[in-house]
């Protein structure tokens, strides 16, 4: 099974040494200073003093008929179409502005989708009383 860990801005416990000895790849968004991850994904227009950043997505995660409304649904896109079965999301709780909330329904209809594709989502910290998808991180 073919594992990645799309990690947001917020910090969370887990270094990507110890994502990576659990099977997963680690892409983290934005200016997210953890180290060690295998792809920073910035699509804001920030400049990022990394090596492996990626600043533009395919045109391909933009033409899946799916309400791309952010960052995490883009790279959820992104991680089917490159052939991964097995996606968790960590520092992402969508919490923090109005601008979540608005985003949160376009997430969850992406993550629906995949699931019904047969894709495995496991949202760490998923917004209270929001069920994006099924439990499957290892603690």
């Amino acid at each position: 099974m073919k594992s990645v860990v799309i990690c947001g801005k917020e910090r969370w416990g887990l270094t990507a040494e110890e994502m990576h000895k659990q099977g997963f790849d680690v892409w983290c968004c934005g200016t997210e200073t953890r180290d060690g991850a295998d792809l920073y994904v910035e699509l804001h227009g920030i400049k990022v003093n990394r090596d492996n950043v990626l600043y533009e997505l395919p045109d391909e995660v933009y033409c899946q008929g799916l309400p791309v409304n952010n960052t995490i649904s883009a790279l959820l896109i992104f991680a089917f179409l490159k052939g991964y079965t097995n996606i968790a999301i960590l520092g992402a709780p969508m919490t923090g502005s109005d601008e979540y909330i608005e985003q949160r329904s376009g997430v969850a209809w992406v993550c629906g989708w995949l699931q019904a594709k047969g894709i495995i989502i496991d949202w760490k910290d998923k917004p209270v009383n929001v069920n994006y998808g099924r439990k499957n991180w290892k603690n």
